[in-house]
């Protein structure tokens, strides 16, 4: 498989913070990009205008095939699993104790920001988590968004949508911060973001103001 890590855009027009959202809705939005890190770098003429935009791969880039195969085989094993169960509900559940039972939250894990990092590497911190949560989620055909804010520093979570309602899921703050591997918490599955808030979450995302309601109208307790 070949890369490209330069080319010219197609819309010129576009100045740097213009060209930083289209960035972040792409990465945002297409947590299989595995390789392709979340920087790069533009080159502007003397008007403002973008003339060449390269991106960063980390070192999965360097044997995409075979690191495809890996993500495809870590994430397959979790999806036949999922997708022998009946509801959404029950399959987003077990997609969420999966990831919290067997990845380590390590904020010296590589490639910390993929999903590729959690699926196959075992170990991310919370955006690796969630791209994780979001690319299974896609897979099973559950609409469920990457989402960033601040819980006391730079975060990310997901929104899921489940019966016509919207609900936040934060698995990483749901893997037990002694690492106990064949344990998932709950205190923060399907929850509102009123409930999010208690906790200092801020979410930078639109969508918060419609996650108005815990699963089922009711809070659960750690399990």
């Amino acid at each position: 498989t070949e890369l490209y890590g330069s080319f010219k855009p197609v819309e010129q027009d576009l100045g740097p913070p213009g060209f930083k959202n289209v960035f972040a809705s792409v990465i945002g939005d297409h947590p299989e990009l595995f390789w392709l890190d979340t920087s790069y770098e533009c080159l502007y003429d003397p008007f403002g205008k973008c003339v060449e935009v390269n991106l960063n791969f980390n070192r999965t880039a360097e044997d995409l095939d075979t690191a495809k195969a890996e993500f495809d085989a870590a994430a397959g094993e979790i999806l036949s699993a999922a997708g022998e169960l009946g509801s959404n509900y029950e399959k987003e559940r077990y997609v969420h104790d999966a990831l919290a039972e067997n990845t380590e939250y390590d904020s010296n894990a590589e490639m910390d920001q993929s999903a590729y990092s959690a699926l196959v590497n075992g170990r991310t911190v919370c955006a690796g988590y969630s791209r994780a949560m979001q690319y299974l989620m896609q897979q099973l055909n559950i609409p469920c968004y990457y989402c960033t804010g601040y819980a006391g520093e730079d975060h990310a979570w997901n929104i899921v949508r489940l019966d016509d309602d919207f609900y936040n899921v934060d698995v990483t703050w749901d893997d037990p911060l002694t690492d106990c591997l064949g344990r998932a918490k709950h205190l923060y599955f399907l929850k509102s973001s009123i409930a999010y808030s208690l906790d200092q979450f801020l979410n930078s995302s639109e969508l918060a103001s419609i996650v108005s309601r815990n699963w089922g109208g009711f809070s659960f307790v750690n399990s």
